[in-house]
């Protein structure tokens, strides 16, 4: 398998290359670059299976690269930061290492990795092939607004949430329509992928996702956008399945 190493920091890219060649010799590292610009050049002309990036390159955050860029290659993201996981994890990312980088870390890192191409050992370097199909999620919902049917589609909704046993749908612009299913229902016909139960009052949209803060036992508050008026906390039971929902 190759891969390429995204740092701008020599010493964090040799460390990173001296792990791989002591305990995943199978992995080779055939190219490194350091900054949004030479990443976006060096894709245009080589393909590989595994990318490690770091957040902060020498001319900007590495997410600049996915702007300019459609890539299907599976990265793990290395960084010193814990700031930007959520945004990491709505690209191609399937791990997110906070430098220095741990070895057991690492190696859970690769294992998952492998364990998604024998999902679909025909796959090379298109990981969208390793997810599972889109298309059995409801994709659009028909609202009935007053006198109008209106149409909401579910990468527009933001959260959803109910409010005297009636279910409200917020979309990303903060339009709100009632909608005649319950959490429950609605829960079955999202993608899990995005889409995360936190309570028994709001589902979330991983996108919508503006901060977190740790509560006490174990509970995590959320902010979105748009804002809700009501107070958003993954409740006990949920926190530990919503670590693990972030981490992809």
């Amino acid at each position: 398998m190759n891969c390429l190493i995204v740092e701008d920091e020599t010493f964090a890219a040799d460390h990173l290359t001296y792990l791989l060649a002591t305990y995943h010799p199978d992995i080779k590292v055939i190219g490194r670059t350091d900054s949004v610009s030479s990443t976006v050049e060096w894709l245009k002309q080589y393909t590989v299976e595994l990318i490690f990036m770091d957040v902060h390159l020498n001319d900007g955050l590495s997410f600049s690269v996915f702007e300019q860029l459609h890539i299907t290659t599976p990265i793990i993201f290395c960084t010193a930061y814990d700031s930007f996981a959520i945004q990491a994890f709505s690209v191609n990312s399937i791990s997110y290492l906070l430098k220095p980088i741990d070895i057991d870390e690492l190696n859970k890192s690769i294992k998952k990795l492998y364990s998604l191409q024998q999902l679909n050992p025909t796959v090379n370097t298109e990981y969208s092939a390793l997810i599972p199909q889109e298309n059995s999620y409801q994709q659009r919902f028909l609202i009935n607004h007053g006198n109008q049917l209106v149409t909401v589609l579910a990468n527009q909704i933001a959260y959803l949430f109910t409010r005297n046993k009636t279910v409200i749908i917020v979309t990303k612009e903060n339009q709100q329509y009632s909608f005649d299913a319950t959490l429950d229902q609605l829960e079955k016909k999202l993608n899990p992928k995005y889409f995360f139960r936190i309570n028994r009052q709001f589902i979330i949209q991983l996108d919508s996702i503006s901060k977190m803060e740790n509560e006490t036992r174990g509970r995590v508050k959320i902010e979105t956008i748009p804002s809700s008026k009501d107070e958003m906390i993954v409740s006990i039971d949920r926190s530990g399945e919503f670590k693990k929902w972030l981490k992809g």
